[in-house]
């Protein structure tokens, strides 16, 4: 994200409505502007009538005259006027943001969740020499569809460690009754799953939205745009040690795809409290809930949507077909390592 859209984003005014030159307030300014001074003893003194206002300006509006001194006069009191307003401004102490409301557009939830991770909010950073990146998630997928393996469908409970190299180490967990399927893997340099790429190359990713979007297009999606597939990318790579830059512009990215949603207030698997985002594509919704506050992503989920077809199976519209909770990161020194509590990016 270059400093020209950051401060685009950051302006509190940029979607206020400014009143016209007949506005109440306009014409209350402009009292304020060219009132007469009050006497030495603190009043008014007795001579000239209070200018009355028609519009910003007297004069504009009256017929068969035209507007010279006052009117001259009028609009350099209001140039001044205007600088000390923006001298005032500049001058106050910067306010919290604060995340957009839940009820807003999709747009106005993702721009606030942008800034707020520019700002360094749920940060990440790659590992450095002697460092793994750790990341723990819950995953299910097949959720959905039938199969013979009792142990087809379970939550697995992943953990992973990245080195600067891109080699590591992941684990799995199964429930105990699916232990058989327990695994533990090592990898060699360049052999890590897709979802851990962030962590190595977070820092060769642009951060130009636009740039990141063709990015993710290009190197994961082998050229052909396909806008739930980059939803997933954006979504996963948000909690895979991205710094703040990058965080943000994946952010901008998810809200430029054509149909994303606000889905208002939600909460994941485990309870957490966050906001939802949701894109609809053949069938099914892909759903991102993350927290406002921290702008850390809580989930990431599809669900079948109507009406049933290949696309979802033909199941039932809230039929959840997969999910991922995220629940830590951090970076470590070790490949067996991990984080505190405090360190984790989601409670």
């Amino acid at each position: 994200m270059d400093v020209d859209t950051l401060m685009m984003d950051a302006d509190p005014a940029r979607r206020v409505d400014l009143g016209g030159p007949d506005a109440p307030s306009a014409a209350r300014l402009y009292q304020q502007i060219v009132a007469l001074p009050p006497g030495r003893d603190g009043r008014r003194p007795a001579a000239g009538p209070r200018p009355r206002a028609r519009g910003l300006i007297p004069g504009w509006r009256m017929a068969g005259r035209r507007p010279r001194h006052r009117t001259r006069t009028a609009l350099i009191g209001l140039a001044a006027a205007g600088a000390a307003v923006a001298v005032a401004v500049a001058l106050l102490p910067p306010a919290p943001h604060r995340p957009a409301p839940a009820g807003g557009s999709a747009a106005a939830v993702l721009d606030a969740a942008a800034v707020t991770a520019a700002r360094g909010a749920d940060a990440g950073r790659p590992p450095g020499p002697g460092e793994y990146l750790y990341v723990k998630e819950v995953t299910a997928k097949g959720l959905d569809v039938p199969t013979v393996d009792p142990c087809g469908d379970v939550p697995v409970t992943e953990q992973a460690w990245v080195s600067a190299d891109g080699s590591g180490r992941q684990i799995g967990t199964f429930p105990a009754r699916c232990a058989r399927s327990n695994f533990d893997a090592t990898y060699r340099k360049g052999e890590l799953p897709w979802d851990l790429y962030g962590a190595v190359h977070a820092n060769e990713l642009p951060t130009n939205p636009a740039a990141l979007q063709r990015a993710i297009v290009r190197r994961f999606e082998h050229g052909r745009s396909r806008p739930s597939a980059t939803f997933g990318y954006a979504a996963t790579f948000l909690n895979a040690g991205s710094p703040p830059a990058l965080r943000a512009a994946l952010y901008q990215v998810i809200e430029a795809l054509p149909g994303v949603a606000n889905l208002g207030p939600m909460r994941d698997r485990l309870g957490r409290p966050g906001q939802g985002i949701g894109l609809v594509t053949s069938g099914t919704r892909s759903e991102l809930i993350f927290d406002p506050a921290s702008t850390a992503v809580l989930e990431e989920r599809m669900v079948a949507v109507s009406p049933p077809r290949p696309g979802n199976n033909l199941d039932a519209p809230g039929t959840i077909l997969q999910y991922t909770l995220y629940v830590t990161e951090g970076v470590v020194r070790s490949s067996t390592a991990t984080p505190p509590p405090s360190a984790a990016s989601a409670p």
